[in-house]
């Protein structure tokens, strides 16, 4: 990789300078000394310190990847203002005036990631425990701690957070509010799955959390289901060890309406409020569904128990789905409405206990 030279870093500099204020500009950087485009002698010396050692960098990342010969030169004058950008933001945050193990860090992750973009690579994918359009729990400031929402987008950057950050997740949290958080770890701590909670002894807790504060439209409609009836909830997967899951797994599981309209008492500052099920599980735990929503409590008889997402790929939370009802023969089943319609074509899926 050509080596910059000063004239270059400026011109780096001033680009990105510019872009930050205004619209991208047509015209290439002038030559214009450093006083003219605004950076005093000691931003001088630090542009130029800073643009070696990430060139040296590059190039040894470059060489490692054996990508040199792979790449065009405008391809590299691209990476490079792409890096420069980033870690002249990140060095500006921390005061630095030499590259440090982050910075050198990023340059190699930055590198690999532009090599994969560019079909140079293989991708290392990190495999999430939820996708877009999920429903879950993540932790937020201020007093609500916790807040229910839906992911809107995996793998993020933010360069006013942290220029060298990936957040696994932005989720929109539900009213008040509705602002979008980002996830800083995809781990139980900071992330979990929305689901009817009562299987661990934090089951109020985390119900209370869910609970939403502000009516939904609709939420005055009458309850889809009564006392008595069999219901599929959706309940932490039960993999031997219920009090450490860490996977996001879930399941459907099987049980009795016991309650509708069912009030809770608050908890310290969580207020109380009325949650639409009390379920009696076949398991023998008790769970509180917190919202009459399909993602968390579906009709037995159209809903089969087993997994609700799993390891092997699995992911049974849409509304509109497909069994194999008692009659032999296929159906489509919305399970808002728990209507149901016969199929013409045989389809493969597991059939209803």
């Amino acid at each position: 990789m050509p080596v910059l030279t000063l004239d270059d870093l400026l011109s780096l500099a001033d680009e990105i300078e510019q872009n930050e204020q205004t619209s991208i500009q047509n015209e290439a950087p002038g030559s214009e000394d450093a006083e003219e485009r605004g950076f005093d002698d000691e931003e001088v010396v630090l542009l130029s310190r800073i643009g070696q050692a990430l060139s040296e960098a590059m190039s040894n990342e470059l060489s490692e990847m054996d990508l040199n010969d792979e790449l065009s030169d405008e391809e590299h004058q691209e990476i490079m203002f792409t890096i420069f950008d980033k870690v002249l933001k990140a060095v500006k945050k921390k005061g630095n005036k030499d590259l440090d193990e982050a910075d050198l860090a990023f340059v190699k992750a930055r590198i690999e990631k532009e090599a994969i973009k560019r079909n140079l690579q293989q991708p290392h994918a990190t495999k999430r425990r939820f996708a877009p359009l999920d429903r879950v729990v993540c932790r937020v400031r201020g007093d609500r701690e916790w807040a229910a929402g839906t992911v809107q987008a995996l793998d993020q950057e933010n360069d006013d957070v942290d220029p060298y950050r990936t957040f696994p997740y932005l989720v929109k949290v539900d009213p008040p509010g509705s602002s979008g958080v980002l996830v800083p770890e995809d781990t139980n701590n900071e992330v979990r799955a929305e689901m009817c909670f009562g299987q661990r002894t934090d089951g109020l807790l985390w119900t209370l959390r869910c609970l939403p504060r502000t009516k939904a439209r609709g939420s005055h409609h009458k309850r889809r289901f009564v006392v008595g009836e069999r219901v599929a909830c959706a309940v932490e997967s039960d993999d031997g060890n219920l009090f450490a899951p860490d996977n996001g797994y879930t399941d459907w599981a099987a049980g009795t309406v016991i309650a509708v309209d069912h009030p809770v008492e608050g908890m310290g500052a969580m207020p109380g409020g009325i949650v639409p099920y009390r379920v009696a599980m076949d398991s023998g735990a008790t769970v509180l569904v917190h919202q009459d929503e399909h993602w968390l409590i579906r009709d037995l008889t159209l809903q089969p128990t087993g997994p609700r997402v799993s390891a092997d790929g699995t992911r049974e939370l849409t509304r509109m789905g497909t069994c194999k009802l008692r009659d032999g023969l296929w159906h489509v089943v919305d399970h808002v409405t728990r209507n149901v319609r016969k199929l013409e074509q045989e389809v493969e899926q597991c059939d209803v206990d």
